[in-house]
């Protein structure tokens, strides 16, 4: 889980940080429009982290939510990666479009990851975990400045900068996804921890499993029927 944080801000935060020259040179944007593109995947993360916050809750799901997160990521750099070099008396705003689609892939991600600590980590541990959590978190910001800063400085001609930029980050959003639907595999194994939601039983919180949570939306649906 920390190595997909890692590979999360890789993939997200190292790439807002050095976007600022892509829309600028690549789609012709000024500063402002700049500002307000790069600002997009924020205005996501307010907007919608209450909402898969409640759905955690309610349904839990975490691990299905990983993948998806991750196959959002790896849509936007790959619309990235297709879109052509901007001619130059134009501005092409249509260019925001993948910015949506990285707000909404690491706002899951990051959600996902972060509520998932407390059913995988005894409780004394919490402060550990978390500690390292963030460790790899921005270790993934770190290195992933520099991998970007390194492609960017040895690339000749904007075209190819641009391309192998993208391409580069498609590769970690890719390993993300392969490391997201392997952890999920793992966890269906071992009866789907990432996946269970905590209901009050008693006065005491109590862990409900995925096949539990399966078990208790058919008694549900059944007396519903009733």
């Amino acid at each position: 889980m920390c190595f997909l944080a890692f590979i999360e801000r890789i993939s997200v935060g190292a790439f807002l940080i050095n976007s600022a020259e892509i829309y600028q040179q690549k789609f012709n944007m000024g500063l402002q429009e700049t500002g307000i593109i790069i600002g997009i995947p924020n205005i996501i993360t307010v907007a919608l982290s209450p909402v898969v916050a409640v759905y955690f809750d309610r349904v839990g799901k975490r691990c299905y939510f990983l993948i998806v997160g991750f196959t959002f990521l790896l849509a936007s750099h790959l619309v990235f990666y297709s879109m052509q070099q901007c001619p130059v008396t134009e501005q092409c705003f249509t260019s925001a479009w993948p910015m949506v689609l990285l707000g909404v892939g690491g706002t899951i991600i990051t959600l996902t990851l972060y509520t998932s600590f407390s059913y995988v980590v005894a409780e004394k541990y919490y402060g550990t975990a978390f500690g390292i959590l963030l460790t790899f978190s921005n270790a993934g910001v770190l290195i992933g400045c520099l991998m970007v800063g390194k492609v960017v400085d040895e690339s000749s001609g904007l075209r190819v900068m641009f391309g192998t930029l993208h391409l580069t980050l498609l590769v970690t959003s890719t390993l993300g996804m392969i490391l997201s639907v392997a952890l999920c595999y793992y966890d269906e194994v071992h009866e789907g921890v990432l996946n269970a939601v905590m209901r009050l039983n008693d006065s005491n919180f109590t862990e409900v499993t995925s096949q539990e949570q399966d078990e208790i939306s058919e008694e549900e649906k059944d007396k519903v029927v009733e």
